[in-house]
C-alpha cells in the first residue's frame, strides 16, 4: 500500500541513522498541545491491536500517514494551508507498506473520536433524526458504550459524497513503525527547503 507520512526533518534523520522510526510520545505535537489526544490515541491503539495485531515491543503510539487526500490516492499537495502552516522544515515520506499492517480510517470522521461525539453515520436527515433520538434516550452509561461503538464507523472508507454525508475524501492510515526499506521518495518542505529525492 502506498502512503505518505508527514514528519519533521528530524524523523528522517533518525530513520536514516537507525533504519526504523517509532513514534516518540514526548515529541508528538498532538500529544503535547492543549487538546487531550491521549484518550483518542489509546482508542486507536486498541483498534489496531484488534484489527492488525499487537504492537511491537517499544511502541507506544502509531505512525500516521495519508492514503487519500481530497479524493485522490496520491501525495498530498504540500502547497495547501494544511501543510504550509507547519513550523520548521518537514518531510513528506512516500512509503510502500504491506496492506496487512495498516489500519485505514476516514480522517474527517476521526474528529468524532477526537471530540468524544456520537457518530451515527446517517446517510439522510431522516436517518440522523431517528438515530439521534435513540441515542439521546439512552442512560448515560449506555450512551458512552454506544458512542464508543459508533466510532468504529470511521473504518468505513469507501467514497461517498452526498448532500448529507461524506466519507473517503481524506483517508488516513496508521501502522506501528516506519522502516527505512519502505521509503520510496522524500520531499522536503517548510521554511528553507523544498526538494524531492528518490531513495
Amino acid at each position: 500500500m502506498l502512503l505518505w507520512t508527514i514528519q519533521p526533518e528530524e524523523v528522517w534523520r533518525i530513520l536514516r541513522r537507525d533504519g526504523v522510526y517509532r513514534c516518540r510520545p514526548d515529541k508528538a505535537t498532538h500529544l503535547n498541545d492543549a487538546w487531550d489526544y491521549e484518550a483518542p490515541y489509546n482508542w486507536m491503539v486498541a483498534q489496531m491491536e484488534k484489527r492488525i495485531g499487537e504492537r511491537p515491543a517499544g511502541v507506544t503510539y502509531p505512525i500516521w500517514a495519508w492514503h487519500t487526500y481530497n479524493w485522490k490516492h496520491e501525495k498530498p499537495d504540500l502547497r495547501t494551508d494544511w501543510f504550509r502552516g507547519r513550523h520548521g522544515v518537514h518531510t513528506c515520506i512516500e512509503i510502500e507498506v504491506p496492506d496487512n499492517v495498516v489500519l485505514l480510517s476516514d480522517e474527517e470522521n476521526w474528529h468524532f473520536v477526537l471530540n468524544d461525539w456520537y457518530f451515527s453515520g446517517a446517510k439522510s436527515e431522516e436517518e440522523y433524526k431517528r438515530d439521534d433520538a435513540e441515542y439521546e434516550a439512552l442512560p448515560e452509561d449506555e450512551k458512552r458504550k454506544a458512542r464508543k461503538k459508533s466510532w468504529e464507523r470511521i473504518f468505513e472508507v469507501e467514497p461517498i459524497d452526498t448532500e448529507w454525508f461524506r466519507q473517503g475524501c481524506y483517508v488516513q492510515g496508521v501502522f506501528w513503525e516506519l522502516m527505512l526499506g519502505q521509503v520510496r521518495k522524500v520531499t522536503w518542505f517548510g521554511r528553507t527547503k523544498v526538494k524531492a529525492r528518490k531513495t
